[in-house]
């Protein structure tokens, strides 16, 4: 009569039931190796196709940790005002016209770019190291033309006929005057005087006005002031939020479809598949595991600590042979 008794499937069970964790941990180094690969790949791209770009351009191109298994890599401008690298390098990416640039704006505002048109540096233009023009040129420019600090109210950089006009209390209307709505809203605006109330909020009626008592007159005015400026100024804060909750919706739209478009989301389909294959791949070498064993332990009927070896080396080759095909399923990706 043989007796076999096995020792150690409870270590081997605990042991196998790691490897989903190491799976996550091992995709996880796997998705980030590959987007410094694409970062890298993205920095000597731009080097190549742009003429000698500034080193905010070059540094613009980001690896950003979104959740523990998505990755991003794109252009990541950092928290401030001059969030710049998306606006002109968006279109480097998703085609199309580029964005006007500040001068364009201000030019345009002062009537004298006409819709459409862009900047160039011209023959005479003092250029940086990188091909771009000197911020006191531009300053200098906009100062000839009576075009810098419209919109701020301020007097910096403006010319000597703009000072005179801004102490007459003149606005000029030149015959090229910009046509986009905003131009035309703002100059409706201050050509009226005042912004046109676009709410007005229910008010108490009484049919004679007269007759009521001073008190009660004084009351009902103050109350349909404070109803006229609490309602315009609630809708307009109302628009507001809902602009910038359509605005961050599209943004996120926008940057979804860039990435889709660039390979960098993995679908959630793929992801199940290869956690399906291996737990296919896991199986299979479990259930072959009887098998793989009977020989030694037929070898070894009587000698315990051999059987015990056997079995501690087979697990092994298991465990090594799942971390193998699973690195190269990893450099498949």
């Amino acid at each position: 009569m043989i007796s076999i008794k096995v020792d150690g499937i409870d270590s081997l069970v605990n042991r196998l039931a790691l490897a989903p964790r190491q799976i996550e941990i091992a995709t996880q180094r796997a998705m980030l190796k590959t987007a410094h690969q694409i970062k890298d790949a993205e920095k000597s791209e731009m080097q190549r196709v742009f003429d000698r770009p500034t080193r905010w351009t070059i540094g613009s191109m980001q690896v950003k940790v979104v959740r523990n298994m998505e990755i991003k890599v794109g252009i990541v401008d950092p928290e401030g005002a001059y969030k710049r690298a998306q606006s002109y390098l968006g279109t480097q990416v998703e085609g199309g016209a580029r964005r006007q640039k500040a001068m364009e704006r201000a030019l345009a505002g002062a009537g004298l770019l006409p819709p459409g048109w862009y900047t160039v540096p011209g023959a005479g233009a003092k250029l940086d190291q990188y091909g771009n023009m000197s911020v006191g040129q531009i300053k200098q420019i906009l100062s000839w033309f009576d075009a810098a600090n419209r919109s701020a109210g301020s007097q910096q950089n403006m010319g000597q006929a703009g000072r005179d006009r801004r102490r007459k209390g003149k606005k000029r209307l030149a015959a090229t005057e910009n046509p986009s709505p905003q131009a035309q809203a703002h100059i409706a605006r201050h050509a009226s005087g005042r912004a046109v109330k676009a709410v007005q909020t229910p008010q108490r009626v009484f049919d004679d006005v007269d007759t009521l008592d001073p008190a009660l007159q004084d009351e009902n005015a103050t109350e349909s002031d404070n109803d006229d400026h609490d309602g315009a100024k609630l809708v307009g804060l109302e628009l507001k939020l809902a602009t910038l909750r359509l605005q961050r919706a599209k943004a996120e739209l926008a940057n979804i479809e860039v990435d889709k478009a660039a390979g960098l989301l993995v679908e959630r389909a793929e992801m199940d598949f290869v956690l399906a294959d291996y737990g296919n791949t896991l199986r299979t070498k479990l259930l072959s595991l009887a098998d793989r064993l009977a020989p030694a332990i037929s070898a070894h009927r009587s000698d315990v600590s051999a059987i015990h070896a056997e079995i501690e080396g087979v697990a092994m080759n298991i465990l090594n042979e799942i971390s193998d095909e699973l690195s190269r399923k990893m450099e498949g990706i």
